[in-house]
């Protein structure tokens, strides 16, 4: 397992809150984020590398490296 961070974000991009968690792979980090964006942004974050963001609909500018 590998530790991530959720910041989610509100309509001006401003951060609400944070949440750390774990996942095996970004591709599960992302889809746990999206499980709970609600009507919020989630930018996926692991140390100081980004993952991705998510949001209803869509997982938004995906970057899995």
């Amino acid at each position: 397992m590998q530790q991530y961070k959720m910041s989610f974000l509100d309509k001006l991009n401003f951060v609400v809150t944070v949440r750390n968690f774990d996942a095996d792979t970004d591709t599960d980090a992302l889809t746990h984020a999206y499980s709970l964006c609600g009507t919020h942004t989630i930018n996926v974050t692991q140390a100081d590398r980004r993952v991705g963001e998510v949001s209803k609909g869509a997982l938004a500018e995906t970057c899995i490296a």
